[in-house]
């Protein structure tokens, strides 16, 4: 596949384009990161990222993700081959409405940082390096962010 053709369709979420995999700190900053065609699954997408990731993070021991990423062989496939634990978090039973469940909001925090980037609203890039690029850029800023308020 073409990195220009990194483009699919998702016929759950009825969108085309690309997914956004990521993998951030208890903080929501971003440790790893991983851009596949829409049409790539859950689990499937979660693999390419613990690639990515490699042994960058060798303290890195528990992952938390929600329901679209259980399966009990997708989660002894991910402790045999990576030596990390998944811990699915699931949603409130009996919830009507919305629900915070705890630990997610931390990645959907990172999202929502970067709904306020014009760039990362919606996806104009072509290339997926340059899509990478412009997501890093923006976590770049928003840390620099953070430490000139932490100093002030």
């Amino acid at each position: 596949m073409s990195v220009t053709t990194l483009k699919g369709y998702d016929g759950n979420k009825k969108l085309t384009g690309r997914k956004r995999f990521i993998i951030v700190d208890v903080l929501g900053l971003v440790l790893a990161l991983r851009l596949t065609s829409a049409n790539v699954g859950e689990r499937a997408g979660a693999l390419l990222l613990f690639t990515t990731l490699g042994q960058r993070f060798t303290r890195l021991k528990t992952i938390l993700a929600d329901q679209g990423f259980d399966g009990a062989s997708f989660l002894a496939s991910v402790k045999a081959t990576y030596q990390l634990t998944v811990d699915v978090v699931c949603g409130v039973l009996g919830g009507k409405g919305f629900q915070v469940v705890p630990k997610r909001w931390i990645v959907e925090r990172t999202f929502g940082w970067w709904a306020f980037h014009r760039r990362l609203a919606k996806d104009y890039e072509v290339k997926e390096s340059h899509a990478e690029a412009v997501i890093y850029w923006t976590m770049i800023r928003l840390m620099s962010r953070k430490i000139r308020e932490t100093q002030s």
